[in-house]
């Protein structure tokens, strides 16, 4: 057996995982029975490579087709975990555009209540007014009014003077189902609803 066949066949089993040993000056190759004997003994253990480069180097590669395949997994499952990133983000942005607009039926009617119960009267509207008078928010409902007509929204924010302009009218609107403008009786007389 030639030197370089042995080479050769050494480096193809060390590829396997196939334990060899080459006794010094023999012309042939043998599995162990037992573990390899010390190194004075003149016999040479071959092991497979543990160095990833080197086992690398001399794994079998994959067909093309297989790699492309496992390459289109991955670029489906990030697909996937984006897409539900983004929907989740546009279902944010959804919801905090509903709650920062309103287009109810009496939008002209609750801004004027609003203008005369927390503003100047002119146009200007404070919608985070909390005076201290028992009445928040820019249209001036009381607690027991926002937990009647917004419980779910008083529960997770608070007095209306931590609501959106929206919330705060979608709130009045409920009101408004069932009891019209009379819960501002002044300001609602002055903008002529009542």
């Amino acid at each position: 057996m030639t030197h370089s066949f042995k080479r050769t066949v050494c480096a193809f089993a060390a590829g396997f995982g196939i334990g060899l040993y080459l006794v010094a000056g023999a012309s042939t190759l043998a599995a162990p029975a037992k573990p390899a004997p010390d190194a004075d003994s003149g016999v040479v253990w071959l092991t497979p490579p543990t160095d990833p480069e080197a086992v690398a180097a001399i794994a079998p590669r994959p067909p093309d087709s297989v790699i492309i395949e496992r390459l289109r997994n991955q670029l489906r499952i990030e697909r996937a975990r984006n897409s539900a990133r983004v929907a989740k983000l546009i279902r944010a942005l959804r919801a905090a555009r509903a709650a920062n607009t309103y287009q109810g039926p009496h939008v002209n009617e609750w801004t004027c209540i609003a203008t005369h119960e927390s503003g100047d009267g002119a146009g200007s509207i404070d919608w985070t007014i909390n005076t201290g008078n028992g009445y928040y928010g820019g249209l001036q409902m009381d607690r027991t009014f926002q937990a009647t007509y917004a419980p779910q929204l008083y529960a997770r924010k608070g007095t209306a003077d931590n609501w959106t302009p929206a919330e705060q009218m979608r709130t009045a609107d409920r009101a408004h189902a069932t009891r019209g403008f009379h819960p501002w009786p002044n300001t609602a007389r002055a903008c002529g609803l009542l």
